[in-house]
């Protein structure tokens, strides 16, 4: 925690929690490992956003470094009962904390980005298998209405593009289906009018033989009958 110094750009400390530890095992406290008094003077003026900080809430944007190691830092402004600032707080998280967060991030990032890879090979696994199977069972039907098995149907299970074109070809296999039943009927009447016909030419001629021969017969009959009464007359 500081406090504003007599420079503009110097501040004081005047809390800090951290207690001077002998890091390197050798008696002696280094400046890196003896921790601010209370009012030591500290120069911000490497660090710009640390001098906003009595205005509002702000952090660095980059790693900065001082004696006591690499840090990335936020600042928030300490408010009197007037709601003036007299002082900030600052917060800092060493450099092997941010390195570790950016790790995990990035991992997190790549196990997001292989995620996304996975489902949509495996969506467009399963949209192809989804596709092929229909129109597979598609081809193999038209095949069969080709053959003339016009009772080929196909099952329309879904109501989306797949289901929708199984359904017209089942209504185009009923259409063809009634089209063929509806000329075999036209064939079936004509092949029988023309078998009424024949039967009825075949009557017609056998009357016209008949009577033929009734003519005949009775010519023959007549000459007889004249030859006969020559005879007579003549005796």
């Amino acid at each position: 925690t500081m406090r504003r110094g007599a420079a503009p750009d110097v501040y004081e400390f005047i809390v800090d929690p951290q207690e001077d530890v002998d890091r390197n095992n050798n008696g002696v406290l280094e400046p890196s490992e003896r921790y601010p008094r209370i009012g030591e003077r500290y120069s911000t003026q490497p660090y710009p956003e640390m001098q906003k900080a009595f205005e509002a809430p702000t952090a660095d944007h980059e790693i900065s470094s001082d004696r006591w190691g690499t840090w990335l830092s936020g600042y928030a402004p300490i408010y009197d009962s007037s709601h003036q600032a007299i002082a900030i707080l600052g917060v800092d998280m060493a450099a092997d904390d941010v390195k570790k967060e950016e790790r995990t991030l990035e991992v997190m990032a790549i196990a997001t980005v292989a995620l996304a890879a996975i489902l949509s090979i495996a969506s467009s696994f399963f949209l192809a298998r989804r596709l092929t199977r229909p129109l597979g069972l598609l081809g193999q039907a038209l095949a069969e209405v080709a053959r003339g098995n016009l009772q080929t149907r196909l099952a329309a299970a879904s109501d989306d593009e797949i289901g929708r074109l199984a359904q017209s070809f089942n209504d185009m296999s009923a259409a063809l289906a009634q089209a063929r039943d509806e000329i075999d009927a036209q064939k079936k009447m004509l092949e029988q009018r023309i078998a009424e016909k024949t039967d009825e030419l075949a009557r017609t001629r056998e009357a016209a033989i008949e009577s033929e021969k009734l003519a005949a017969l009775g010519t023959f009959s007549g000459g007889i009958a004249h030859e006969f009464n020559n005879i007579i007359c003549a005796v």
